[in-house]
């Protein structure tokens, strides 16, 4: 290549240069005075955002436009502005472009959606977003020109009552109106309020009453219910208007609560509260709720994880417990070791040693020094039944008249008083107290009894915690004292309740907090077995993601706080739940069988040992028999039994009535 062709291409590169840096002037020329317009924008445009922001103190910012706004150089530089403003006061933010059924969310906390222009586009994004997806746990912030009317733009939109959604609206004096709009439900009319007024120069200034305080009215708004009829938990009754009102515990709770925000309830009555049977469908309220064919379900619901997949729950109003119940066990059906229960097994045997030595001190202090007994009464039988009746606190008829006698006596009296009040007391106790023996504790002894069955509620929470198990003692439970009996299940507690007192040996699983309105109503006394209890939260039913839960569970603790859920909840339980039986206790004759039976026992062994006696015996009062060569004379017979007699009462021993029968009819014997 010759030098003139190099000095060519050189000349050419430096011309293509210099067009290159005219045209970027140019450009630069041009835009500069869509920049500068632009900053008017951007500074009163990012404060605003900045101090909304602040005010709810969320998480980040998705700064929203659609395809044709972002289109220009203008738009552009105006995004790129606003968001290296907030970057630089450590606000997070994000653009993006109109995308209906996309979920745009912060990680922890609610976001903020910024719509710079309110167009046509824009109108048709909203209405698409609130259409398809959730879009109410967002904070919504759109700029809307001076001379928009809100009630057109929204127009067929339905901003739902839970959505904090505002408007911005420039106005006179450089100032900006903030407005919140709303729909109570999609059928009523746009709902605004005057959220506050924005200056660049002063202070923003913001509402004074809290989100819920502002749309605590529903208007008049018609709220679907649907509810199970229980006396005391729901029970629907018509005013001299014709209106309904619910009464019960969970009725009433609810009545007062739709008096507190204007809302109007139509009621609808099913059979039962609702379970998911085996091919995953819902029945009774609860499809009702899921379908959206209620808007909530009132009554006691117990809160489950299956039941969350389907409908959302209300904050709870009663803590419970589902437990198994059964009748008390009759006293009849009582162990008859009651007697022997105040001892141990090891204290008996102390207190029949000690009896023993007791005796054998008596019998050495009764023997004389010479070899003879002191008292000739006392043998060794009698001696035994003397200190037995130490034991017992009964006297002697025949005293010990030497020193070391009396202290053996004395320390049988003591040992017995003492050994005696204990015993006492806990017999006593125990015939008053009477103790109830279960015969089982849990479901793996009622499970192992075998002869009991069990009641669950027919389509209820209670009946899935057995029907859904796929393991353990819940799932044989199910399986041998439930799924056999599925025809005769009971329709509700009331009737549950009812078998326990009229079936032999019957348990129901049921709620603890049902049982307590029962209380005191029921047939008999029931009692829990002790190792069966589920936690059981207690609360109203409602359909997904509904606008309504969070001014609900405000209510609801407003209620709480101000002592009205007491006042009611004492009006329909307490009174009737504190029943308490003041009565005297009543020994009835099964708790005193065994002394019964031992009584009549020790006489019938007394007869059958007297029949001996006077089997073997009985030639007492007789001569010899009639034939034998060695019969004496009847003179002599009785000349014998009368020596007999005489020598018996010149003894120093008192001899009651009986004896002096027995003296008299010796007398007048006759031998044959």
């Amino acid at each position: 290549m010759t030098d003139e062709s190099v000095a060519t291409s050189r000349t050419h590169s430096v011309l293509q240069m210099f067009q290159m840096q005219t045209s970027i002037c140019i450009m630069l020329l041009l835009s500069s005075g869509a920049i500068s317009a632009g900053l008017e924008k951007v500074l009163p445009l990012t404060e605003l955002i900045a101090d909304i922001y602040h005010q709810f103190e969320r998480g980040c910012i998705f700064l929203m436009t659609s395809r044709v706004q972002q289109q220009g150089f203008e738009a552009k530089i105006l995004m790129q502005k606003i968001r290296k403003h907030l970057l630089y006061e450590y606000i997070p933010i994000m653009d993006t472009v109109f995308r209906t059924g996309v979920s745009r969310r912060c990680s922890t906390q609610r976001s903020i959606y910024v719509v710079l222009k309110g167009d046509a586009e824009t109108r048709n994004y909203i209405h698409q977003s609130f259409l398809k997806t959730h879009s109410s746990r967002a904070i919504w912030l759109l700029f809307l020109d001076k001379n928009s009317s809100l009630e057109e733009f929204f127009t067929d939109i339905n901003i739902p009552f839970d959505c904090e959604f505002l408007v911005a609206q420039p106005e006179d004096d450089h100032a900006v109106g903030l407005t919140e709009v709303y729909r109570v439900s999609p059928t009523l009319p746009l709902q605004t309020y005057r959220f506050g007024n924005w200056t660049p120069a002063r202070s923003p200034t913001w509402p004074s009453t809290n989100f819920l305080l502002r749309r605590s009215n529903l208007q008049g708004c018609v709220i679907r219910a649907t509810y199970k009829h229980e006396y005391l938990v729901v029970n629907i009754v018509n005013n001299s208007d014709g209106s309904e009102v619910a009464e019960g515990y969970f009725g009433q709770m609810w009545t007062t609560m739709a008096e507190e925000i204007n809302a109007i309830t139509v009621y609808h009555e099913t059979e039962s509260y609702g379970s998911k049977s085996a091919n995953g469908s819902w029945s009774g309220m609860i499809a009702l709720v899921k379908n959206r064919e209620a808007d909530i379900g009132i009554g006691d619901f117990t809160a489950t994880s299956e039941r969350s997949n389907v409908v959302d729950f209300i904050d709870t109003v009663e803590f419970s417990s589902t437990r198994v119940f059964i009748r008390i066990p009759n006293s009849a059906d009582m162990s008859w070791n009651l007697y022997l229960a105040p001892f141990s097994y090891g204290l008996w045997l102390a207190v029949a040693i000690a009896c023993c030595a007791l005796s054998v001190c008596l019998a050495v202090t009764n023997i004389s020094y010479d070899g003879q007994k002191r008292n000739p009464t006392l043998s060794v039988v009698a001696i035994f039944f003397y200190i037995l009746g130490c034991l017992c606190q009964q006297g002697q008829r025949d005293a010990v008249n030497n020193t070391a006698g009396r202290i053996v006596t004395l320390t049988s009296y003591v040992m017995s008083l003492v050994i005696f009040a204990g015993y006492s007391a806990s017999l006593i106790s125990s015939l008053a107290v009477q103790p109830r023996a279960l015969p089982f504790r849990d479901l793996q002894g009622l499970l192992s009894d075998g002869s009991y069955r069990l009641g669950v509620q027919e389509n209820s929470a209670v009946l899935n915690i057995f029907d859904g198990a796929v393991e353990g003692v819940e799932n044989e439970v199910y399986k041998k004292l439930i799924a056999p009996f599925t025809n005769d299940i009971p329709r509700d507690d009331s009737e549950g309740f009812k078998k326990v007192c009229t079936l032999h040996k019957y348990a129901y699983a049921g709620s603890y907090f049902v049982s307590q309105q029962y209380k005191g109503a029921t047939l008999c006394q029931m009692t829990t077995l002790p190792g069966t209890s589920y936690p059981e939260p207690l609360t109203y039913i409602i359909s997904k993601k509904s606008p309504y839960k969070y001014l609900i569970n405000w209510k609801l603790a407003q209620l709480r706080e101000k002592g009205i859920q007491s006042r009611i909840r004492q009006h329909y339980i307490t009174s009737k739940a504190s029943y308490v039986n003041r009565s005297a206790t009543t020994v009835n004759l099964a708790a005193v069988a065994p002394i019964l039976v031992v009584f009549v026992a020790g006489n019938l062994i007394a007869i059958f040992l007297l029949v001996i006696e006077r089997q073997i015996h009985g030639n007492l009062f007789k001569c010899w028999p009639v034939g034998n060569s060695r019969r004496p004379e009847n003179n002599e017979c009785r000349k014998r039994y009368s020596n007999r007699l005489l020598s018996l009462s010149h003894k120093n021993v008192y001899r009651p009535p009986l004896y002096r029968n027995i003296h008299r009819s010796i007398r007048k014997h006759k031998c044959k």
